[in-house]
């Protein structure tokens, strides 16, 4: 289907957040993220309220979130609660410890998509050492 320009949605003055949404839906692309640069954080924070229909938003903040970790996105992602659908691509780059530590701190709280990238991020991250040493360390096996 075409696309609606986003150059649209800022001719929208004093409409309601139901309204934005609405236009949203046919400015955004399902198959790629869409920053939505047309709104305020504010205002995509604002539309998660709408549920399943906010995949707008849940996209527009998901690809902020990634190109600059902030804690209102955070919020904003958190407002869109753990329903929301969206797959956080494998190559995404990680936000930094502290957004990943918050999600990960209240899974049920943030999108799933979200969570699975966290935990992937923080996996990733953590060094352990190999467990043939620890064991030998620790006695659970003899030293050879």
């Amino acid at each position: 289907a075409r696309r609606l320009p986003n150059e649209l949605l800022v001719s929208l003055p004093g409409a309601s957040t139901r309204t934005h949404l609405v236009f949203a839906h046919h400015t955004a692309t399902l198959g790629r993220l869409d920053a939505l640069d047309a709104y305020t954080t504010s205002e995509l924070t604002e539309m998660a309220q709408y549920g399943d229909a906010a995949w707008p938003a849940v996209a527009a903040l998901t690809i902020r979130m990634l190109a600059a970790p902030d804690p209102l996105l955070l919020s904003g992602l958190r407002a869109c609660g753990p329903h929301a659908l969206l797959t956080i691509p494998a190559a995404a780059h990680n936000p930094g410890a502290a957004i990943v530590s918050a999600i990960l701190k209240e899974p049920g709280a943030y999108p799933s998509g979200w969570v699975l990238a966290a935990e992937r991020w923080y996996s990733k991250s953590t060094i352990e050492e190999p467990m043939a040493t620890r064991a030998t360390r620790d006695g659970w096996v003899p030293d050879l």
